[in-house]
């Protein structure tokens, strides 16, 4: 499937291996399956994985799932065209990246007040061709028919030291067939 969802969303979110995908049988025996119902569960275990080894890192406390989906997100290996599309949705999953993330604290989990402004300051060291900076939060549920549906309109502006901006990825939320 492809996205925009109807609120400009981008969907899909994450792409696993779900072609010839080898799984037990009734008969205890293997047969090769193909579908979402081979790449969720694929997604399912690597979740799981993610926050058992959260945990182990943070002295048994749960994480925040919003920081979780966007550790797997910005992890991803992309696909298609540059940065996250309708498509591929920020690509496929990479399992080893994302606990590389987890392992050298590299992600911030913070709050913001309506209105609101958050500075954060990033070192990148100097050898470093390309950053990938994700700002991801769960937004609470819009009214029925709301236009627009976003409750919570998050923005990033990212400024190097010498104040030249880099802006994020603008995506045109029309519904796209060919891509």
């Amino acid at each position: 499937s492809r996205g925009p969802a109807a609120d400009g969303r981008i969907k899909p979110d994450i792409g696993a291996k779900g072609t010839s995908v080898y799984s037990t049988v009734p008969t205890n025996e293997y047969d090769s399956y193909t579908g979402t119902s081979m790449s969720c569960p694929g997604i399912a275990g690597i979740m799981g994985q993610l926050y058992q080894a959260y945990k182990e890192l943070n002295g048994g406390i749960n994480p925040n799932s919003a920081l979780m989906k966007a550790i797997l997100l910005n992890s991803a290996d992309d696909l298609g065209n540059p940065g996250p599309d309708f498509k591929h949705g920020w690509g496929e999953v990479n399992a080893y990246q994302a606990i590389k993330i987890l392992e050298n604290n590299q992600y911030l989990n913070s709050t913001i007040s309506q209105g609101g402004n958050n500075t954060h300051n990033i070192t990148v060291p100097s050898a470093v061709k390309q950053l990938n900076i994700m700002v991801y939060w769960h937004d609470t549920p819009g009214s029925v028919n709301a236009a627009p549906s976003l409750v919570n309109d998050i923005d990033i502006n990212i400024s190097d030291v010498n104040g030249l901006a880099t802006y994020p990825w603008i995506l045109d939320t029309t519904a796209n067939a060919t891509f």
